[in-house]
């Protein structure tokens, strides 16, 4: 049920947004120049590897050694903005429609910087999502915080918490504030 729910909405949002899409390529394309997208690669459900897409928000300035600016110095205007509303992140919905990647999951993280095998392996259970249960509470959470909020997640997912996660993470873009949850450690 949640493969069919996020290959609707995905290939929805693909077609219905693709406006939106054509007039960021060229915003990107003119304001930081080819490629227009950046791609990465992270571990997804069951520790298979995949690339995420992305519309890029920096540019490539380098200083007199050849050596990258700092991101907030590389970040271009037209960058700062899709950053801010997470436009940058729109190219995801075709990691979703692939199956790399669901509406709702705990958000993709490199495998090292997970402190147990065992506890990398339930994490990595579920296909990793554009949204989840631990971006609802804030940017500023600790790894532990994050990861028991992805734990909780995975242990209690279903098609309502998935709904709910969504409507929330829409209202976030708007309202900028995170949800004020306190973690125990009978929710871990």
């Amino acid at each position: 049920m949640k493969r069919w729910f996020d290959i609707i909405i995905s290939g929805t949002l693909l077609v219905a947004l693709s406006p939106l899409y054509l007039i960021i390529f060229m915003l990107v394309y003119l304001d930081i120049g080819w490629p227009v997208f950046e791609k990465q690669r992270y571990p997804g459900m069951n520790e298979q590897w995949f690339t995420i897409y992305r519309f890029r928000t920096m540019n490539r300035a380098c200083n007199e050694k050849g050596e990258l600016l700092p991101a907030n110095q590389r970040l271009s205007v037209i960058g700062y903005y899709l950053k801010r509303f997470k436009l940058d992140r729109l190219p995801e919905f075709y990691n979703v429609l692939r199956g790399e990647m669901s509406l709702v999951g705990p958000r993709p993280g490199f495998i090292r910087s997970i402190p147990s095998k065992d506890v990398n392996l339930t994490r990595h259970s579920v296909c990793p999502g554009m949204t989840g249960w631990s971006q609802l509470h804030g940017k500023n959470l600790t790894w532990e915080e994050k990861l028991a909020l992805d734990l909780y997640y995975v242990k209690h997912q279903s098609l309502w918490f998935d709904i709910k996660i969504l409507v929330l993470s829409l209202g976030l873009l708007f309202i900028k504030k995170p949800l004020k949850v306190k973690i125990t450690k009978k929710d871990e």
